[in-house]
Order: C-alpha cells, then structure tokens, then sequence
C-alpha cells in the first residue's frame, strides 16, 4: 500500500512541473526576437509562394518561399556594428547554421534572401543579394530599420540564442 501511495505522489509531482514548468511557450523570455531567412523565388502560385514587401521608404515587392531555410534558433550571437557612416546587424551562426549558409550562398550565388524579424514590430528588415561564398557563419546586413529597433532586434536575438545555446 505504501508502494503505491509513494508512485502516485511522484506522478502527481511530475505532472505539477510540467504544468507550471513552462512558462509562456515562448523561448528567449523577456522582449525575444526572431530572425527567419527566406529564399526568393519566381512566383509560381503554389501556397509555399508568399509576394511581400520590403523597403519602407520605397517599397519593393518580391516573391519568397514561405518556409526559412535559416532562424533564430541557429544563431550563435548578434551584434550592432557601425560600418561606413550607418550600422549592420552582424549575426554569427552555430555550426549547424553555418553549414547552411555556406551551402545556401554557394547555390544561390547572385540572388536574394529576404530577411524578416519580430521584435515586438513586425518587418522585412532587408533583401540582401548573396555576393560571395559564406563559410565563417558570419552575416551582415543593413536593416530597413532606426539604431534603436535594430537594437532592439539584436537584444532579442541574444536572448533567444542563450536560451537555444543551454538547450543544446
């Protein structure tokens, strides 16, 4: 009887951390931001085509895969860099995310990803075309955003990847 008494308190202790364990559902706590990169591509009508527009000042339409080939759940850290006068968004990749980016650049040489966030707002922050062969796991862009939301972007980000880094 006591065998028994002892099983029920630990399963009923069990189900207690699990239904109080998680606190909002959303990884990064306080203020998290997302990061999803987007290849572009030909509209060809298929639900996975999604036409968006990015550009606030003089908004550009483009077609993307609804899906992200990269997010914020490979990201190692980000950062605000100053760069010719205006600032970029760096953001370095964990290894998973930089064998992604290096293929992805190496078969898309020449073409655009679209970069969209939420960080408390929500927006297409750039459209980069990919230059060059990314093999470091490194990636710059100008944001279509202030220092500040930028900021804020990048806080967020570093919340998320803690987060995603201790669950790893």
């Amino acid at each position: 009887m006591l065998f028994w008494r002892n099983r029920f308190n630990i399963y009923l202790l069990a189900g207690m951390w699990l239904l109080t364990g998680c606190q909002s559902g959303v990884v990064g706590g306080k203020n998290p931001s997302t990061l999803r990169f987007h290849h572009v591509i030909n509209p060809d009508g298929t639900p996975r085509c999604l036409a968006i527009k990015f550009l606030r000042a003089s908004p550009m339409e483009l077609h993307i895969d609804r899906s992200p080939f990269l997010h914020e759940g490979y990201v190692k850290k980000a950062a605000v860099l100053d760069h010719l006068g205006t600032y970029e968004i760096q953001v370095e990749f964990d290894h998973q995310g930089t064998m992604l980016l290096d293929s992805v650049s190496v078969a898309n040489r020449g073409q655009r990803i679209a970069i969209y966030s939420d960080f408390g707002d929500s927006r297409w922050l750039a459209a980069p075309v990919l230059n060059r062969r990314i093999t470091n796991g490194v990636f710059q862009f100008t944001p279509d955003a202030s220092r500040e939301e930028a900021q804020r972007v990048v806080d967020g980000l570093n919340r998320v990847a803690a987060k995603w880094q201790k669950r790893k």
